[in-house]
């Protein structure tokens, strides 16, 4: 186990003792969570920055930055947060299977069926649930919030079971339009699961060619869609285009890279692809708020 891993309660007196909401944070290093994910407990995970992978029974889930997953291990499962030099965040909703079949049962027929499955202990040889998509701009806000609550103290308590409610209500009913059909998969229907899996796939490229020119072309070649229609739906998913992406990811890289204490301004601009300096700081005061110097120094 980690010992240096930062970790936060973030509601310490929930009335149930059911679920668990934490908050993590580790710096410039790969390490071993596998003990986060119990198994017979459904985890949701928020992924603010940083890589990682959780493979289990029949089940892989790829993490990667701005992304939510869920899975519902059976047994032991290996988690890792992948590359050293990456920060690394996450929020983590834990809820024991008691509770949730004590919390929704007898909504059952509304929630998604490999997900009940698996709650209820009658999945059989069904497909574990596992699965991520990018998270949304909604979905950005809400995990910055249950980092950052807007009050504290008691009402902090009943702040985080409201939120808990939401996000049991948002992740784990299927539309009613789709409640007669048992191919649904829980989480994510379909179309949103292809939209989401491009955009990871965006997000990826990016991350791997942060120091190389944006080349819309050859993202969709990649992603294996059509360069206008990719624009269209990074955005629509995103919030922002890709080339306000490859800046923001390109700038979080550089503010790791000045705050290993290894590179100076200059060193950290060329490690991400910039070769103007001006046109670095410019990009920097854009995504921080700040000129780089500054960030520095602060």
């Amino acid at each position: 186990m980690v010992t240096d891993l930062e970790h936060e309660h973030l509601c310490r007196e929930r009335t149930e003792a059911g679920w668990s909401l934490d908050w993590y944070g580790l710096r410039d290093r790969a390490f071993d969570c596998s003990h986060l994910f119990v198994p017979g407990q459904l985890h949701l995970m928020f992924n603010l920055s940083g890589q990682g992978v959780v493979m289990g029974e029949r089940t892989r889930i790829g993490v990667s930055p701005s992304t939510i997953s869920m899975c519902f291990p059976r047994s032991k499962v290996m988690a890792s947060r992948l590359i050293s030099g990456q920060n690394h965040e996450f929020i983590l909703l834990s809820m024991t299977a008691e509770w949730l079949k004590k919390t929704l049962g007898h909504r059952q027929q509304s929630i998604y069926e490999a997900l009940w499955a698996s709650v209820s202990g009658d999945q059989g040889e069904g497909k574990p649930v596992g699965h991520v998509r990018s998270m949304t701009l909604a979905e950005k806000d809400m995990a910055r919030q249950l980092s950052d609550p807007p009050v504290e103290g008691e009402a902090a308590t009943f702040w985080y079971i409201a939120k808990v409610t939401e996000i049991l209500a948002l992740h784990l009913f299927r539309p009613t339009d789709k409640l007669s059909g048992s191919a649904e998969e829980p989480f994510c229907l379909t179309r949103k699961k292809a939209s989401g899996d491009r955009v990871g796939k965006v997000n990826a490229w990016l991350e791997d060619h942060l120091d190389e020119p944006l080349e819309l072309a050859k993202i969709a070649e990649h992603v294996g869609c059509a360069p206008h229609y990719l624009s269209r739906l990074f955005s629509k998913e995103v919030g922002r285009t890709i080339s306000q992406q490859l800046r923001a990811l390109r700038i979080e890289k550089a503010a790791e890279l000045m705050d290993s204490g290894r590179y100076n301004v200059t060193e950290a601009a060329f490690e991400v692809g910039y070769n103007s300096l001006s046109h670095f700081t410019k990009a920097f005061v854009l995504e921080k708020g700040i000129k780089p110097s500054e960030y520095l120094n602060h």
